[in-house]
This record gives structure tokens, sequence and C-alpha cells, in this order.
């Protein structure tokens, strides 16, 4: 094991990526991770969701559950404080997402354009997932319908459209985050080179036809370190989870890395340590180690 030692008194600001815990149990995190979660804050350290997720798509499902003290949102490109008030945004700029929607239009490309509070998710967008997942299990149909019933449609950040372009055009603020789809993944290759040129891009690959798109140096990383910096914590007192494309830049900028077990082999083989997988609560069973380790170190003192 390296980085910060594994108990709560070397341990100043945990991360959270609970998007898979909260997909798993389709209400929200679950109460073992939470009791986990909020002993940790017991003992001093400060907690925060690290998402991909928009707050808009946070607010309900983490935010019930009142275990957290921050949030890092849309991979970086917010700090939002415990009532999710930006604390630290860091845009797209409008034109610059424009320009890349119409560019990627040959590609077939669909969207998902965060805003925020509000995410707007094209149709396409929706179809292409599906048909990923479908490669994996089951028809393309039930597939389809499995996502249209999922708990997030019903997050009242989340808009369904046929074009998220009219939405794109009209945010003077700029947009958090974009999700692109393809039909096949050599478009997504494509649209990956097309960013590269520009040179002013993030980009996470999520699945075979999907990436999600930051501005240049807007990554989980990076938002980590504005959050540290934020609350003074030092990176070696950083404990960070996590289990996809999106969670590898926070290697290097935290003082340990915790891959889940259903995490990507990439992830796992990057990671400090693997802990079991979300199924299992996996934070909430490294946590509770942590904790057993310190109380027997606090005996032995």
């Amino acid at each position: 094991m390296t980085g910060t030692a594994r108990c709560p008194q070397g341990i100043g600001l945990c991360l959270f990526d609970l998007d898979g815990t909260i997909l798993a149990h389709h209400q929200g995190i679950s109460p073992r991770v939470v009791a986990a979660i909020k002993m940790l804050q017991d003992h001093g350290v400060a907690t925060a969701v690290c998402s991909g997720r928009p707050r808009g798509l946070i607010e309900g499902p983490a935010t019930d559950a009142e275990c957290m003290d921050y949030y890092v949102t849309a991979n970086g490109a917010c700090i939002a404080d415990g009532n999710l008030a930006p604390l630290v945004r860091r845009p797209i700029e409008r034109d610059d997402a424009f320009r890349i929607y119409q560019a990627f239009k040959p590609l077939h490309a669909a969207w998902h354009v965060h805003l925020g509070m509000d995410t707007y998710a094209e149709a396409g967008a929706i179809s292409y997932m599906a048909g990923q997942t479908e490669r994996k299990s089951g028809s393309a149909l039930d597939i389809l319908k499995g996502f249209v019933s999922h708990p997030i449609f019903r997050l009242k950040g989340w808009h369904n459209c046929l074009s998220a372009l009219p939405k794109l055009k009209s945010a003077e603020d700029g947009i958090e985050k974009l999700d692109c789809s393809f039909p096949v993944p050599e478009n997504m290759k494509v649209a990956e080179r097309i960013l590269e040129r520009e040179g002013i891009w993030e980009v996470a690959e999520m699945e075979k036809t999907q990436i999600e798109i930051t501005k240049k140096g807007v990554t989980k990383g990076t938002g980590a370190d504005a959050l540290a910096a934020y609350l003074g914590i030092p990176k070696e007192a950083v404990v960070a989870f996590g289990d996809g494309g999106n969670d590898i830049p926070l290697i290097g900028h935290v003082g340990h890395f915790v891959a889940m077990g259903n995490a990507s082999d990439d992830v796992k083989a990057l990671a400090d340590e693997v802990c079991p997988s979300i199924d299992e609560d996996g934070v909430a069973v490294w946590i509770e180690a942590a904790l057993e380790e310190a109380h027997a170190a606090a005996k032995e003192a």
C-alpha cells in the first residue's frame, strides 16, 4: 500500500465517486455506506462527492443522505459547498462548445449538455448508450426501456430533448461538461483526434462509444486540488475512491487512490489498492477497516 496511512488520523479529506453506488441501489447511497461516511465525519474528516455528474443530477440521490460536506461535480468543472452553491466554476466557453457540436455532426454524435443544475440529454445519446449496454446483455429494446424508466430520468435536473443545441447556444455562463456518444467506436476516435488537435480540451473515455469533455485543465484531479487547497489540506491527506475512466486523473492528485472492485482493469492497475465492489458496499468496507485499525493503534499507544 502506498500513499497516506489508512487510518482516520492520517486522512483530512475523502472523495467519493458515488455514481455507481447510486445506480446500483437505484434509490440513493446505501445505508451502510452513509453510516460509514458519517463515522469518518465524526473523526474530523471532510467528505466530498467527486462526480462526473453536474449539480442538478447530484441533488436528491446524494444530498438526501446528508453525509457530504462538499461536491466536486462535472469532472471538476464546479466545486460546491454542502448546499450545492458554487465555490469555483470552470466552464467551457459557449462558442467553443458550439464549434465542437457542429464539427461532430458528420460523425452522428449525440449529446448531453450539462449546464450546472440542468442536463439536456438528446434522444440519440440515450439510444447510443442503450446500444452500448445491449452489446453486453439483453435486447436493445429492453435496455432502452430500462434507461427510460431509470430514476435518473425523474430527477428535476434531467431534461430529455431531440436537440440540445438551443440550450447550448443560449448558455451565456458556459457549459460545465459535455458528454458525447457515437454510433460506432471509429467515430469516437475521429472525434478524439479533432479534440486533441485543438488542444483546449480534457477528454475522458467512458465507454467504447462515449466520451466526456471538459475545458483544458479541468479534471477530477484538479478539482480535488482546488478543494484540498480551499480546505488547507495537503495532498498526502486526501483519499479518493473511483471506478471509471474519469477517475484516473485523480491519481497523482491525491495521497491514496482506492479502486472499487467493479472498476475497469485499467483503473485497478493504477490504484494504490482495490476495495470490494459497489454491490458489496466496498466504500463502507474500506472505511470500517480503517476505523478498526485506528482504534487498535490508539489502544496500543
